[in-house]
């Protein structure tokens, strides 16, 4: 099915902070996404995929976040599945 998804928030840019989803052991490849608070797709900063030697997928998306009051959410189709950032100030 799929191992646990994971978000990762790196150091702040001087435009916001860039967001990292990744998730792996997957069969087939499921849809990767980034959704706000609204429900609504947010578009990614970039988006890879790997296959191990299993067949198994691996997915990196990253998301370069400037409303940094914004609750952002990366999801798997289905989204049921999707783990959210709540809302972040770097101090």
């Amino acid at each position: 099915l799929g191992l646990e998804t994971q978000i990762h928030v790196q150091v702040p840019v001087s435009d916001g902070l860039v967001v990292e989803c990744n998730s792996g052991g997957w069969f087939p490849q499921p849809q990767m996404e980034w959704r706000n608070s609204r429900g609504e797709v947010v578009p990614y900063s970039s988006k890879s995929y790997s296959q191990d030697g299993a067949r198994l997928f691996h997915m990196k998306m990253t998301l370069l976040l400037r409303n940094l009051s914004e609750s952002i959410m990366c999801c798997l189709q289905p989204c049921k599945r999707g783990r959210e950032i709540n809302k972040y100030h770097p101090s």
